[in-house]
């Protein structure tokens, strides 16, 4: 067991580019785990470029350009819903619940840019643009709207 949790703590100390030798070096030794590795890192890639697009839809928001940070907001949440029975080996067959997930996130971090007193309108208007284009989704749109209206604000949001 001790000989166990040092190679634990030893991976977990790895720089990224030793982690990656480590990677390709398991991957040699076992190339059953090659097809499990990739659906891995599509998954991370797809978080990462998700991420991405929310932090521009802030950045467009905090910079006054409040429609712009609404139609990024709305593009993540149509795109994400447009691939959500995606039948593939990638990203959304490893994890199926990933696009609502992320557009449920991305509702939240827009309507919460907003003070308090416009957090529901907010929320509202974006409900009203995807009832007719994201129907299946609607009732969970509706919580997240709901639940973020309801967050205590952000120190600094205007």
């Amino acid at each position: 067991m001790v000989r166990q949790k040092k190679k634990k703590d030893a991976l977990s100390h790895l720089e990224f580019h030793e982690g990656d030798k480590v990677l390709q070096e398991l991957l040699k030794r076992h190339p059953e785990l090659s097809e499990e590795a990739e659906k891995m890192a599509e998954s991370v890639i797809t978080d990462a470029s998700v991420k991405e697009i929310i932090e521009d839809m802030k950045r467009r928001k905090e910079a006054g350009s409040e429609t712009a940070a609404e139609k990024i907001c709305l593009g993540i949440v149509l795109g994400l819903y447009r691939v959500k029975d995606a039948q593939n080996d990638g990203a959304m067959g490893w994890a199926p619940d990933f696009p609502a997930e992320a557009a449920g996130k991305a509702i939240s971090d827009f309507i919460e840019l907003f003070p308090q007193s416009r957090r529901f309108t907010v929320g509202a208007k974006l409900l009203t643009e995807l009832k007719s284009q994201a129907g299946e989704w609607v009732k969970m749109l509706e919580r997240v709207v709901q639940q973020a209206s309801l967050r205590s604000p952000v120190v600094g949001s205007s």
